[in-house]
């Protein structure tokens, strides 16, 4: 549903130009993006079912500490009442009681032949059971570990949809850039085309030599391959562009966002490492992960403790069960009493064979690489923070020196043109002082790429958007 829904949303955006008119494109903004590729990527509903089951595993270890209710159907054994002439045979073996021992010997004979044994009797109990863990030091960490795997799992989706908006900036920021390239190379390309006709025409006239116009002729060519491959590349950026949104291509034409105001970035990383601390995903998950195994070794030690349940039972029970006469002893109304019972339980593990300790030194390994992983992550943050800190300041340089190329060729072209009209100057001048002006602003589109993608790792790790991150422009008056 949601991936209709995303189909949809994409499809108003780059469909709704039509109603606009040809020469004006309809805009796709990167939050349009974003916001289709977090309701379209695969990944982000993974990490939902992850976090689904993290809740489900926490629900299992409380379940283990809350009352248990049951139905029991079990045999007993139940001890049997002797009677009279077992307890005093003598009294009974007397003469003058000779036909009540024959009588009872006779009972006793017919009694055995249905009876399962001469010292207790079978029965039956029906009933309800409850028990209810009083104290268990093993369960309520396991209860602790659960929780703390659903924070985990929040962090691990958290990281999962940050990769995702880092990933749609990445295609969009290349997409974008390789569309201003293609215009970049197809400006270069007619002025090769031009600067070939041009030399062409003084080489007919014995003006040039053969070395200008094979140097004309390789130019325009390569220019012109040049042309061609940024056009592939366009394309390829575009179908990874709307392969990383998560639908298909609509076609037409739209136009991109202008990301020409590079500003300059406001905090320093002491301040950088703070946020970093609060909000950078994987260290966030190094950090829990930590935890749970810190806990996982309190659940081991707790294989040491004892454990305390509480049970209580209510119950029909049957204790006359017979072996010839089973079947009426089991409907037998008579035969049924109600019974129950409320008993503790307490368990004090003794000896395990050293189960018990080589667990707990396995999950205090865990432990201690958790550890040093977490170390590792705060070092590598702080690295990774420090080394986009002064790429940022090199190039903010870089598009500085740029823009400064720019302006200078520009100001080329336009005493190029001069000296060309005044009839000081050439076609081959010309060609010269734009070929700068597009060397110029190839530079500054690499610069302007890597300065935007250089900023959106940085905001994947610090959890604050670009516009957050960089310094605020001074109004005009």
């Amino acid at each position: 549903m949601k991936y209709y829904i995303s189909l949809i949303t994409l499809a108003l955006i780059l469909i709704g130009y039509r109603s606009y008119p040809a020469d004006t494109p309809k805009l796709l903004t990167l939050n349009e993006c974003i916001t289709v590729a977090l309701q379209n990527n695969t990944a982000i509903l993974v990490s939902e079912e992850d976090k689904k089951k993290a809740m489900a595993e926490y629900r299992v270890a409380r379940g283990q500490r809350l009352p248990m209710l049951s139905f029991d159907i079990r045999s007993q054994q139940y001890p049997k009442v002797t009677g009279l002439s077992s307890l005093y045979p003598l009294y009974f073996d007397m003469p003058e009681n000779i036909a009540l021992t024959y009588y009872d010997s006779k009972k006793q004979k017919d009694e055995e032949k249905n009876e399962f044994s001469r010292y207790y009797n079978l029965g039956i109990s029906l009933g309800v059971t409850a028990g209810v863990t009083l104290y268990s030091e093993k369960k309520a960490r396991t209860q602790e570990t659960a929780k703390k795997g659903i924070k985990l799992s929040k962090y691990q989706s958290q990281k999962v949809i940050g990769d995702v908006i880092f990933n749609v900036k990445k295609s969009y920021y290349s997409y974008m850039i390789a569309r201003e390239s293609v215009m970049l190379r197809q400006k270069l390309l007619a002025s090769n085309r031009e600067r070939l006709k041009l030399t062409e025409i003084l080489f007919k006239n014995a003006l040039k030599p053969i070395l200008d116009l094979t140097k004309a002729r390789y130019e325009s060519s390569d220019a012109e391959l040049s042309f061609q491959k940024a056009q592939n590349e366009e394309r390829e950026k575009r179908m990874e562009l709307f392969r990383t949104v998560g639908v298909q291509d609509p076609g037409g034409n739209f136009t991109l966002e202008d990301k020409s105001d590079l500003r300059e970035l406001a905090y320093s990383p002491e301040e950088l490492y703070k946020l970093g601390d609060q909000y950078f995903p994987d260290l966030q998950i190094a950090k829990t992960q930590t935890q749970i195994n810190r806990l996982k070794v309190k659940v081991e030690k707790g294989g040491h403790y004892p454990e305390v349940e509480l049970q209580a039972g209510a119950s029909y029970e049957n204790g006359s069960l017979g072996l010839t006469s089973f079947g009426s002893d089991l409907v037998k109304p008579g035969n049924w009493k109600p019974s129950g019972f409320v008993a503790f339980v307490a368990r004090l593990p003794l000896f395990s064979g050293g189960i018990v300790s080589a667990r707990i030194d396995s999950a205090q390994a865990d432990y201690h690489k958790a550890l040093y992983k977490e170390k590792e992550t705060v070092l590598n943050m702080q690295a990774t923070i420090d080394n986009i800190h002064t790429t940022l300041r090199e190039l903010q340089k870089q598009v500085a020196l740029a823009t400064l190329m720019k302006e200078n060729a520009d100001k080329s072209m336009l005493l190029a043109k001069k000296s060309y009209e005044s009839g000081a100057g050439t076609q081959l001048d010309l060609h010269e002082a734009n070929l700068s002006i597009i060397n110029a602003e190839m530079a500054y589109l690499k610069a302007k790429f890597d300065y935007l993608m250089t900023m959106a790792k940085l905001s994947s790790i610090v959890g604050l958007g670009e516009d957050s991150l960089c310094k605020k422009q001074p109004e005009k008056k």
